[in-house]
């Protein structure tokens, strides 16, 4: 725990999806990237630096 006069902000976070499909490389990594060009949360979390392992 951290003092008083720190920041509560997070240092990292983990997303680990759990997918199954019989997409292509190719077009699972153009879903990948769409998802994460949409999704509110993920551009709220990349945006602010907070450390997303794997990217």
């Amino acid at each position: 725990m951290g003092s008083a006069e720190e920041t509560a902000n997070f240092e990292a976070i983990a997303i680990q999806p759990n997918i199954e499909t019989d997409a292509t490389k190719e077009l699972f990594d153009k879903l990948r990237l769409e998802t994460e060009r949409r999704c509110p949360i993920y551009q709220l979390f990349q945006q602010s630096s907070v450390l997303i392992p794997n990217h």
